[in-house]
């Protein structure tokens, strides 16, 4: 997981997020696709779930 080109850690991933805040971060693994996503801290959402796609 990487947040403005800074390696965050490895999923499964704990984070803290301010209210209000929307972070984007990208998830990567070898031999699939980079997939950025953005967190919304005031969703309510605790859990997010993502998919990624094998690299063709």
């Amino acid at each position: 997981m990487v947040q403005n080109g800074q390696v965050l850690g490895t999923t499964p991933f704990e984070m803290d997020v301010n209210a209000g805040e929307k972070p984007n971060l990208t998830l990567r693994r070898e031999s699939f696709e980079d997939k950025n996503v953005q967190i919304e801290a005031g969703s309510g959402k605790k859990v997010f779930t993502f998919s990624l796609k094998p690299k063709s």
